[in-house]
This record gives C-alpha cells, sequence and structure tokens, in this order.
C-alpha cells in the first residue's frame, strides 16, 4: 500500500465579531437521524482581553464560520502569486500566462507522486456556549446547526397561533420566516391530518410544535452547516459514494447487534393527550410493528393533539436495518455526508452495503468516525452470479450425487473449488470457451 502525504486545517472565525481563532482542537460531526444536525466542539488559544469582552453569547448572537481542509501539496494564494509577478501585472502574466491552471501548475507542489485535489468543508454555526479556561488557557465553543435556535424559540403570546392552513411546507416556512430564513428548493409535500394539531399554543417550543405532525408525515426539517433549510423525509440520499477499505484509510472497525428499545426495536406505540375546546381531556394511541413485540418503543406525548396516524410507522421504518451497527473510523474524508451510500470491507468477511447515518471528523487527528444503517452484505461471489447462469441445474446435481449434505460440502467460499467442480460436469459454457474480446467488465456487477 502506497502511503499519502497530506495534511489536514482548520480556519475559523467568531462573527460578526470578526476574531480569527488559532484552533488547537476540533470536532465536527453531521447526524441525520439528530437535531441539531450539525454540531461543533472546538478549542482555541486563549483570546485578547479586548476579545474575551466582545465574546458575550447573552448579548448578541454570535457564529463561527470556516473550513477543514486536506491539502496533498503547497497550495498558493494571492500574495505568493505577488511575490512570483514581483508585484507586477505583466511578470504575472509572463510568468502563468492567462489561464488559472498554468499558474496553479507553475505554483502548486505536490507532495505526492500523483497529484490530488484538496478537500474542503464549510461551516457557519450558531454559537451555543463558550468557555473561558484560564488555567489551560484556551477557548472552548459550542456551536451547533441553526435548528438550535428553533429549538429554544418558544410561543409567547396569550393565545394559540392559528396558521389557517393544512399544508405543511407552508406551516413550516411561517415559522421559519421568523428567523428571515427560506426552505430550499424541493421541499417535501404534505398535509396535517387534523387541524387542530395545527394550533402553536402558547409556551410550545417552535421545534415541538412542527415536530409533532411532521413525525406523523415522516418529514423532518433541518438545517446543515451552511445555514441551509431544508424540509425531506426524516431518511434522505445524497449524491455520493463513499468507500472504506483496510488499504484505503480504514484504522478502526467495529460490528455490533443488539436487540434494546434505545438501540433497536421491532414495534412502537405513540401515546397522545390533551384537552380538547371543551376542556375535555382526550387519549389516542398510534402503533406499529409486532404485536407480540421482542422490543418495543413506547413515546408518551403530554399536551400534544394527535395529528392522525403515521409517527408510529415512521419511526419503524427508520429502525429497520439499523439492528446491527458498523462503527467505522478511517481517515477524514471532508466530501463524506448523511445519506451517502458506503461500501465498507472489513478486516474480515464480506462487504457491506448500506448508507451513512452519521459522521465525525476530529482534528488534530485527521480522522473519521461513520456509523451506517440499512446495512447488506455484498458476497465475495456476487460478481459470479452472472456466469453460474451459464450452469444447469442438472450440472449440481451431478457434483452433489442426488445428495444435498454432498453440494453443502464443496467449500462455499471457495471460488476455485466451485469453479473446478462445475467445469467438470458443466454441459453449459466453459470458463476457456468465453471470446477473447469479452472484457471481465461483462460479468462484474455494478455497486
Amino acid at each position: 500500500m502506497v502511503s499519502v502525504i497530506d495534511r489536514h486545517t482548520i480556519t475559523a472565525t467568531i462573527d460578526p465579531l470578526g476574531i480569527a481563532l488559532d484552533v488547537t482542537e476540533a470536532l465536527l460531526s453531521l447526524d441525520e437521524s439528530r437535531a441539531p444536525y450539525a454540531e461543533m466542539t472546538l478549542t482555541a488559544a486563549f483570546p485578547t482581553a479586548s476579545d474575551m469582552q466582545l465574546i458575550d453569547i447573552t448579548t448578541q448572537t454570535l457564529r463561527v464560520s470556516g473550513e477543514i481542509r486536506q491539502d496533498f501539496g503547497i497550495i498558493w494564494n494571492l500574495a505568493t502569486l505577488t511575490a512570483a509577478g514581483g508585484g507586477s501585472v505583466s511578470a504575472i502574466t509572463d510568468f502563468g500566462g492567462v489561464s488559472p491552471s498554468s499558474i496553479t501548475n507553475r505554483l502548486f507542489g505536490s507532495w505526492n507522486p500523483r497529484a490530488r485535489a484538496s478537500q474542503t468543508r464549510s461551516f457557519d454555526l450558531y454559537i451555543v456556549e463558550r468557555v473561558f479556561d484560564t488555567n489551560e488557557r484556551s477557548l472552548t465553543l459550542v456551536a451547533q446547526s441553526d435548528e438550535a435556535v428553533m429549538i429554544n424559540d418558544t410561543r409567547v403570546a396569550s393565545t394559540a397561533l392559528d396558521p389557517e392552513t393544512q399544508d405543511i411546507p407552508t406551516i413550516v416556512q411561517s415559522v421559519l420566516t421568523r428567523y428571515g430564513a427560506t426552505l430550499e428548493a424541493g421541499a417535501a409535500a404534505g398535509t396535517v391530518a387534523e387541524a387542530e394539531a395545527t394550533l402553536w399554543e402558547p409556551g410550545t417550543r417552535a421545534w415541538d410544535y412542527l415536530d409533532d405532525f411532521l413525525e406523523a408525515a415522516s418529514l423532518r426539517v433541518w438545517s446543515d452547516e451552511n445555514r441551509k433549510w431544508y424540509l425531506s423525509e426524516r431518511q434522505t440520499l445524497t449524491a455520493g459514494h463513499l468507500t472504506i477499505t483496510p488499504s484505503n484509510g480504514m484504522v478502526d472497525h467495529s460490528d455490533s447487534m443488539a436487540y434494546d428499545p434505545r438501540s433497536y426495536f421491532d414495534a412502537v406505540v405513540v401515546e397522545y393527550r390533551w384537552s380538547d375546546v371543551d376542556g375535555v381531556s382526550q387519549i389516542a394511541y398510534d402503533h406499529a410493528g409486532n404485536t407480540v413485540p421482542r422490543s418495543a418503543l413506547t413515546l408518551k406525548n403530554e399536551n400534544t393533539v394527535y395529528p392522525g396516524p403515521g409517527a408510529a410507522q415512521g419511526l419503524l421504518d427508520r429502525m429497520t436495518g439499523r439492528g446491527r451497527v458498523i462503527d467505522v473510523e478511517a481517515v477524514s474524508r471532508y466530501n463524506a455526508t448523511p445519506g451517502q451510500a458506503v461500501t465498507i470491507t472489513p478486516p474480515s468477511g464480506f462487504d457491506q452495503n448500506g448508507f451513512l447515518v452519521s459522521v465525525e471528523w476530529r482534528l488534530p487527528d485527521a480522522e473519521m468516525a461513520v456509523k451506517t444503517r440499512n446495512l447488506t452484505t455484498r458476497p465475495v461471489t456476487t460478481w459470479l452470479s452472472p456466469l453460474l447462469a451459464l450452469f444447469s441445474i442438472s450440472d449440481l446435481t451431478t457434483i452433489g450425487g442426488g445428495s444435498v449434505a454432498t453440494l453443502t460440502a464443496i467449500p462455499g467460499d471457495d471460488l476455485t473449488a466451485i469453479t473446478n467442480a462445475l467445469e467438470d460436469e458443466s454441459s453449459g459454457v466453459e470458463w476457456d470457451e468465453l471470446s477473447a474480446g469479452v472484457s471481465w467488465d461483462t460479468f462484474l456487477e455494478p455497486i
């Protein structure tokens, strides 16, 4: 395995104060199964006395923005270009021509035989906590994506707010307008089943108000790490495909299963209790799954109008495929995103295909931890399946002599043994009968 030389760095600034931080440690995580979706904890060098006075989150809204990046060579900036041209535009033109790529080729110095493009991940997060440690002479910030604003927002009034619509995107946007935010294009559609469930009661947090009927519709509202708001299905697919193997950066691998309602269940019961307009106590239940469960999740919602069925089934659907969890640590890749397809090759055993639930990057370790869902096993023999169609059932019967036990005795994981046995009896096409012009790609199963 060829070693790759790289450098992982982070830049961060407190906005709108413009205070640049000297970051010593950072942890940034994205998780589709929680709110807020993004969370960062970073530690930086102790600020100046004047900056300490300014970093007050109780009197103003403060944010931290910047990027984490992975570089594979010496990157150039405007100062480098100016120095190369001696401050002369004509000298710069003669140096690199008018093409940005030609300038990059002259100034970029790769640390590896093959040049690789840098990877970056930007962020713009809402600061929810700051700590000055005078002993360690450090500043620690905790920042989250903008759901943190909605989670703490509350209806402060003496009467309920009636949105006068049961259209979910319209109701969600009316709440986001309070923060000057707008849903991104392509918002999921949906309708609240019960009009009474659309009332935003005094003292109710904005997040709880929306989540009660969003859960029933199997939808979620969320903000990414760059303040973009989405209304989508609870589990969404994201472009891209991540592959992690022992030979391309895997550091650690664990494979676990649990039948515990905190991590896995096969039935759900959701209880709703509320008082109607006449002050009469009401109760309703939503349920899904096995009627004799091995492990069940029970949720009780007080002072919550029944929004219609769907929440229990949605919770159960999202749990499907999570009884088995593969946790992987690897060298950080900053294009990893929850919802992406992932293929994990364990140190031993078959490949696992699934989707990312969460990714957590750590600096200066330059390592990431990922969690997955909806895992399926991709046996080593999967690529062989199209070729096995060339052999007949009678071939297998002959190999086994009509005995299942004898047939089973053929080493199931040994491709050579299976091939040799089938070739000896095959009435179909032999391996060496394939045309010389046929590529192996013809028989490979696409991932």
